[in-house]
C-alpha cells in the first residue's frame, strides 16, 4: 500500500518524495488491474498531483464501474488511430470524463491498441505482464493546473516528467539515459510541490548545475522529442497522449504567459513528435473554454460528446460500491426516492456524489433531495437569466423554435436552431430518421430534467406555433418521411403536454366490455387537478390525495418499467384507472394494441387498497382507427380525438396503408 501523504512544505514530508515516487512507480508496475472494469492502480503521478476529480481507494486503485461511454469511446479512438489522430472529448461537468479517460489510459498501458487493428476488439483480461508491449501512454491528469506555475522550466520539467513516468512504468530507460537525470531524485527537490509557483521555490532550477545534465529548455525538449521520436519508430513503439482537464486553459491565458510553450501543447504536439493519438477532454457549461485549435482545423481533429449518464445497470454497480464502503446510506435503500434521484440527475455521477457528500447533513433523504433541487434551480435560474438578457429577439425566436424540437424529440439535422449550452445538449440516436437517410440522428435534450423545467418557464405562445407546426407536419408526411419512432415521440409527447395544459381529459372513445358484446360510444370528462410522477414502478402514495382527479407520469431510468405505457389517468368521480397506450399502425408487434403486466401491478395495488379491481384498472388505447376485433377496454381513434385535439385532423391515413 502507498503510504498516505499531504506535500505541503512539511520538510519530513518532502523527503520523503523519492521514496513515495519509487513505491508509485513499483506498485504500478507489480499491480496490474485487479479487475479490468473495477479498480485500476492509481499512476505515480498522483503522488504528487492533487486529484480531486478521481477518488481512489486507500490511495492504491480507483474504482471505476462499468461504463458504455468508455467503451464507445474506445471504438472511436481505434478508429480514428487510422484517420485523424486528434480526438476532443467534451461533456458537461461530472458526466464522469477524467474516469473514462483514466481507464482507457491503463488499459492502453496494458497494452489495449496494441495490434494495429482498426476492427476494435476490447481484451477480456489484461496481460499477464502490462509493463512488456509496445504501448507508451503519456498521461497529463489535470493540465489545466499548469497555468499556476509561473516558471515556464517547472512547467517544462513537468512535460517531460509525464512522459518518464509512461516509459518508466513500461522498464523503458529511453527518457531517463536521454536527460542523464534521476528523475526521482530531481523532483525530491521541488520542495513543497503544490505551491511550486511560490517565488520562493525556485532554487532548484538556481541551483549549481551538473555540466553532463541537460536543462529543460525549450531548445533541447524539441531535440529530446525528434529523437524519443525516432526512437519510438525504431522500437516500433505507439505513442498516445493525454490532456484531461484542459477546460481552464484559452487563448488569453495562454497569451499571457511568456512563451506559448507548454500551455500550448495541444495544439502543437504532432509536430513535435510523432503520435498515434492525441486526445483532449474539456468540461461544457457556463465556463466553456475556448478551444480555438480544435475550432480553426475541424477535419483534423474529432469531437466526441460525452452527455449521457449511467445507464441502469452502471447505476446499480455505482450503488452496490457505496453501499458496500458505507453500509449506511438511507436513500439508497429507499426504492422511491431512489428512482426519483435516478431520474432528476439523470444518473450523472458527479450529481449523484452530491446525496454521497450530504447524506449525513440533513434528518432524511426527502429533506437532502429538497435541498438538492433548490440548488440546482436557483443556478440555472440564474444563469438562464444572464443569457436571456444577452439575447436577441432573433436568437429568441430560435430558442422557442428550438425548445419545440427539443420536446418532440425531432432531429435537429439541417434544422436551424439555437443550443444553449449550459442547459442544452446534442444527442445521437443511431436509429434512422426518416426512410430516405441512411444511419442516426440528433435530438436536443435538457442536461436534467431541472434544466427542463427551468427552461420552460421562458416559454411563450410563439413556441406552442412551432410546436403546432411541427406535429402538423408530422402528421401531414408522417412515414413518408420520419421513421414511426419519430412520429410516435412526437405525438406521444404533444397529447400528455395538452392533457396536462387544460388540466382536463375530454374524450369520445369506443368501450367494448367483453368478446361477446358489442362495441359502444362513451364520452369520457375528467378534470386533472394534478400531476402526478412515477419513478420506475414507484410513487409516494402517502403524497396523493385520491380524492382528485390526476394524470400520473411516468419516468423510468429502466427499460423494463412502463413499457408502451404512455401515461395513467385517474378518475376519482368514477374509481377508473386508466392505462393510457398510443399505436399508429395496427399491423406491427410494436403498434399494435397490447396489454401490459402494468395492468396486474396496478390491480393488485387497488385491490390492496379496498377497490374492485375488474371495475378499477382500465387500458385506454389510443390509435389511427377503431377495429371491432380489439376487445381491450376503451378505445380512441385519432378521428374521434380530434374532436378534442383538432390538431389530429391532419393525420394522414396514407399511413396505414404504408409498410415499414
Amino acid at each position: 500500500m502507498i503510504p498516505k501523504k499531504n506535500i505541503k512544505g512539511n520538510e519530513n514530508e518532502i523527503n520523503n518524495i523519492e521514496n513515495l515516487l519509487n513505491e508509485s512507480i513499483n506498485f504500478y508496475k507489480t499491480n496490474k488491474t485487479l479487475n479490468s472494469r473495477r479498480r485500476f492502480p492509481m499512476d505515480p503521478l498522483f503522488t504528487i498531483f492533487p486529484r480531486n476529480t478521481l477518488e481512489f481507494v486507500d490511495n492504491d486503485y480507483i474504482f471505476i464501474q462499468n461504463n458504455n461511454e468508455t467503451s464507445n469511446i474506445k471504438r472511436l479512438l481505434n478508429r480514428e488511430r487510422f484517420v485523424n489522430k486528434n480526438v476532443l472529448i467534451k461533456g458537461i461537468s461530472g458526466i464522469g470524463k477524467s474516469y473514462s479517460i483514466y481507464q482507457i489510459v491503463v488499459d492502453i498501458r496494458n497494452g489495449l491498441f496494441e495490434t494495429r487493428n482498426p476492427n476494435y476488439i476490447e481484451r477480456n483480461k489484461p496481460r499477464e505482464d502490462p509493463t512488456c508491449n509496445n504501448n507508451r501512454c503519456v498521461y497529463i491528469p489535470d493540465y489545466g493546473s499548469w497555468f499556476k506555475y509561473e516558471n515556464e522550466r517547472e512547467a517544462n520539467f513537468l512535460f517531460i516528467f509525464s512522459i518518464f513516468i509512461a516509459y518508466e512504468i513500461n522498464n523503458d530507460k529511453f527518457v531517463t539515459n536521454w536527460w542523464r537525470k534521476n528523475f526521482i531524485k530531481s523532483m525530491k527537490k521541488l520542495s513543497n510541490f503544490n505551491n511550486i509557483n511560490n517565488n520562493n521555490n525556485n532554487n532548484f532550477f538556481n541551483k549549481k548545475k551538473n555540466s553532463k545534465k541537460k536543462k529543460f529548455t525549450f531548445k533541447n525538449i524539441i531535440i529530446f522529442l525528434n529523437d524519443l521520436s525516432r526512437y519510438n519508430k525504431i522500437k516500433k513503439i505507439n505513442f498516445f497522449i493525454f490532456f484531461d482537464q484542459h477546460t481552464p486553459i484559452t487563448t488569453t491565458l495562454i497569451n499571457s504567459k511568456k512563451s506559448k510553450f507548454p500551455y500550448n501543447l495541444p495544439e502543437i504536439i504532432s509536430s513535435l513528435i510523432t503520435c498515434d493519438m492525441v486526445v483532449v477532454s474539456i468540461s461544457e457549461g457556463k465556463n466553456q473554454p475556448l478551444v480555438k485549435f480544435v475550432n480553426n482545423n475541424p477535419s483534423t481533429w474529432t469531437t466526441y460528446s460525452m452527455n449521457v449518464g449511467f445507464q441502469y445497470s452502471e447505476f446499480y454497480e455505482w450503488k452496490t460500491f457505496y453501499l458496500n464502503k458505507f453500509r449506511n446510506i438511507l436513500w439508497l435503500k429507499n426504492q422511491f426516492l431512489e428512482s426519483k434521484i435516478c431520474y432528476y440527475t439523470n444518473m450523472i455521477p458527479g450529481e449523484l456524489n452530491y446525496f454521497i457528500i450530504g447524506e449525513n447533513k440533513f434528518k432524511n433523504g426527502e429533506e437532502l433531495f429538497e435541498n438538492y433541487y433548490s440548488l440546482r434551480y436557483k443556478e440555472y435560474k440564474e444563469d438562464l437569466e444572464i443569457v436571456f438578457n444577452k439575447l436577441t429577439n432573433e436568437q429568441r425566436m430560435l430558442f422557442e423554435r428550438t425548445m419545440a424540437l427539443l420536446e418532440l424529440m425531432l432531429p435537429i439535422d439541417n434544422e436551424k436552431i439555437l443550443i444553449l449550452s449550459q442547459f442544452m445538449v446534442p444527442q445521437y440516436l443511431p436509429e434512422e430518421p426518416c426512410f430516405h437517410k441512411k444511419g442516426g440522428y440528433s435530438i436536443i435534450t435538457a442536461k436534467s430534467p431541472i434544466a427542463l423545467i427551468v427552461l420552460k418557464e421562458k416559454l411563450t405562445e410563439i413556441y406552442q406555433s412551432f410546436l403546432i407546426e411541427f406535429i402538423e407536419k408530422i402528421f401531414s408526411i408522417g412515414f413518408n418521411y420520419y421513421s414511426r419512432d419519430v412520429c410516435f415521440n412526437a405525438i406521444k409527447v404533444y397529447l400528455a403536454n395538452r392533457i396536462q395544459l387544460d388540466r382536463s381529459l375530454k374524450l369520445k372513445t369506443t368501450f367494448t366490455p367483453s368478446p361477446s358484446e358489442f362495441p359502444k360510444i362513451e364520452h369520457l370528462r375528467i378534470d386533472l387537478i394534478r400531476t402526478v410522477h412515477l419513478y420506475d414502478s414507484y410513487f409516494d402514495d402517502d403524497a396523493i390525495n385520491w380524492n382528485y382527479s390526476f394524470i400520473m407520469l411516468p419516468h423510468s431510468n429502466s427499460i423494463s418499467y412502463n413499457k408502451d405505457v404512455e401515461f395513467y389517468i385517474w378518475d376519482s368521480v368514477y374509481l377508473r384507472f386508466f392505462i393510457i397506450q398510443i399505436t399508429l399502425k395496427l399491423n406491427t408487434d410494436r403498434d399494435a394494441y397490447t396489454t401490459h403486466a402494468n395492468h396486474d401491478i396496478w390491480s393488485e395495488r387497488f385491490k390492496r387498497k379496498g377497490f374492485h379491481e375488474d371495475d378499477t384498472v382500465h387500458y385506454l388505447y389510443l390509435g389511427p382507427e377503431t377495429s371491432r376485433s380489439i376487445t381491450y377496454d376503451y378505445i380512441s381513434s385519432f378521428e374521434q380525438i380530434s374532436e378534442t385535439f383538432p390538431i389530429f385532423k391532419y393525420f394522414s391515413k396514407e399511413w396505414i396503408k404504408i409498410p415499414r
